[in-house]
């Protein structure tokens, strides 16, 4: 009886362990990851307006580098050929309608205003 007592709380600690882990593993670091793709601003919104299902699938929460010219920003984000959307964790310096290449976590396609929404982007 001792045994299963052990056995159980040996058991439920193992998983106690595992699950605190999974739960407070490390910030992802998307500086340092390879980019999953290598689109420009354009070709991505396409993707995503002509087939929205495979984008997803493709594109979704994986490290993208896009490359455009700037239409808009400010201090940390900034829009690329008014179709990608892209936020930055620091200020920034870019300039209208400068071309720049950036990489980021792509959160998905925004259909009212038509743009890729990036975060945590960094200049390349």
């Amino acid at each position: 009886m001792r045994k299963i007592i052990l056995g159980a709380l040996l058991v439920v600690l193992i998983l106690g362990i595992g699950f605190y882990l999974y739960m407070y593993k490390g910030h992802r670091d998307v500086a340092s990851e390879t980019p999953d793709a290598t689109l420009s601003a354009i070709q991505i919104q396409e993707n995503f307006k002509t087939d929205y299902e495979t984008s997803q699938a493709d594109y979704l929460n994986k490290v993208i580098e896009i490359n455009g010219r700037v239409s808009e920003f400010n201090d940390s984000t900034v829009v690329l050929n008014n179709v990608v959307y892209c936020s930055f964790s620091a200020k920034i310096n870019v300039g209208l309608q400068d071309s720049i290449v950036l990489k980021g976590r792509c959160l998905g396609y925004d259909e009212l205003f038509e743009q890729v929404k990036f975060d945590q982007c960094i200049l390349k």
